[in-house]
């Protein structure tokens, strides 16, 4: 069940069987750290639910509006309280809640981010959001899947898109995270993935948003450097989880005594002053 897939529900996604990028990124750290990945998978924290209404706001405003909904603020203890709320949630059934501060955080986000003309140009016109790809990593013969939040057309090119809320959007700061997070290792793997599918020249963009005011919007492409050096090490990756899989083997940090030197921030001289 090899291509793209577009408006793949997240429960579609998650049933597929394959390699993705929250899996090999583990292998930053250990074999041991993605078989931890794997057996036991950490359950969705409150950032994590924030970013998926974020996701929904700015890249299904539509979805939002009809699934999404402000909570009153009622005092649940009293007996007027339960009652408005009972109400509510029987008005409101199968919705998703926000309070007033989520909500507000949300709607935000999603205003400064469609004000912005480059980032609004992404997101619309011909194109498709929540992408779910499948496809064949060819040289390790890994099954792998990817979930890109836009495919779509810009400027005569075809743009991968994907929507990163961060804590400074300015230029140093977004690309600390990129290298934080090997946001350049996801972006070569979706380019990958997609390229495995169907061959064609592509590029990829991240929308890059601070989650508090002014809620500052950047867009940002990845360059040759940043790409090459992500597709290193997504293929380290996939020729490690294949050799994991291949031996049942999924080792953690080497079991000899190891030199270790300070980081480069910390061996920078200091000026103390008396």
């Amino acid at each position: 069940m090899e291509g793209l897939f577009p408006a793949t529900s997240r429960a579609a996604y998650f049933s597929i069987d394959g390699a993705n990028f929250s899996t090999l990124k583990h292998f930053a750290k250990s074999p041991a750290h993605v078989a931890e990945f794997l057996l036991h998978p950490p359950p969705s924290t409150p950032a994590m639910i924030l970013g998926t209404h974020i996701h929904a706001a700015v890249l299904e405003p539509a979805r939002f509006d009809r699934d999404y909904v402000l909570a009153p603020k009622v005092d649940r203890r009293t007996t007027v309280g339960k009652a408005a709320w009972a109400t509510f949630e029987a008005e409101n059934a199968g919705k998703e809640l926000l309070d007033r501060d989520d909500f507000d955080l949300v709607l935000g986000i999603r205003d400064a981010v469609w004000a912005h003309p480059t980032a609004k140009a992404l997101l619309s016109g011909a194109g498709h959001c929540e992408v779910g790809a499948v496809w064949k990593h060819e040289r390790t013969g890994l099954a792998c899947k990817g979930m890109m939040d836009r495919i779509g057309a810009h400027g005569g090119w075809t743009w991968i898109v994907d929507l990163k809320t961060c804590e400074d959007a300015s230029p140093a700061g977004f690309a600390r995270s990129v290298a934080n997070y090997a946001y350049h290792a996801q972006a070569a793997f979706y380019l990958g993935g997609c390229n495995a599918i169907a061959p064609m020249k592509r590029r990829f963009a991240w929308i890059a948003v601070e989650k508090k005011p002014p809620y500052a919007v950047a867009v940002y492409e990845p360059d040759s450097i940043a790409l090459d050096t992500g597709e290193r090490r997504c293929e380290d990756w996939l020729d490690a989880y294949a050799e994991c899989r291949r031996t049942d083997v999924w080792p953690g940090y080497p079991d000899d005594i190891q030199s270790i030197a300070l980081p480069k921030w910390a061996t920078r001289e200091e000026t103390f002053s008396e």
